[in-house]
């Protein structure tokens, strides 16, 4: 072999070696997009669900909202003129100013689907309210939320 020949073929290797590189670097840093981008859905996820099963625990342990989810004609969704104002009220107060939070009250043996179509993640949690000291009127209070854009 001659020296050209030998100096040529290292030009071929290092523009491999070169090309190998900048694939890799490409690569991690999708990957780590990518994994930076599912940690923080799980963050906003972990916020939502804690923060309604917060607000359902709220309600749960009171018995005037107890009464009012209780008493309820069931199924009844947020936007009912029947839908318990108190319930209403208390959901729109506790929730932070990023989502939009709506409920259903149905009766337990019922599906209660959400009845609206949203383009986003929809977080949903439920609550079963089965009695106070006078009532015993079995109820699942299903709360959904979604962040605004």
């Amino acid at each position: 072999m001659t020296k050209k020949t030998i100096f040529k073929n290292k030009k071929a290797v290092m523009s491999i070696l070169e090309a190998f590189i900048a694939i890799s670097l490409i690569i991690v840093i999708v990957i780590l997009l990518i994994e930076q981008n599912a940690s923080k859905e799980e963050d906003i996820q972990e916020r939502v669900y804690l923060l309604e099963r917060g607000i359902l625990r709220s309600l749960q342990i009171n018995e005037t909202y107890r009464a009012d989810i209780l008493g309820a004609a069931v199924p009844v969704y947020w936007n009912d003129n029947s839908f318990p104002i108190r319930i209403k009220e208390k959901i729109t107060i506790k929730k932070p100013s990023y989502l939009n939070c709506k409920a259903k009250i149905c009766a337990i043996n019922q599906p209660c689907p959400m009845g609206e179509d949203i383009e986003q993640n929809v977080y949903s949690q439920s609550a079963f309210i089965s009695a106070n000291a006078t009532t015993y009127s079995p109820r699942e209070l299903k709360i959904f939320c979604w962040e605004i854009e």
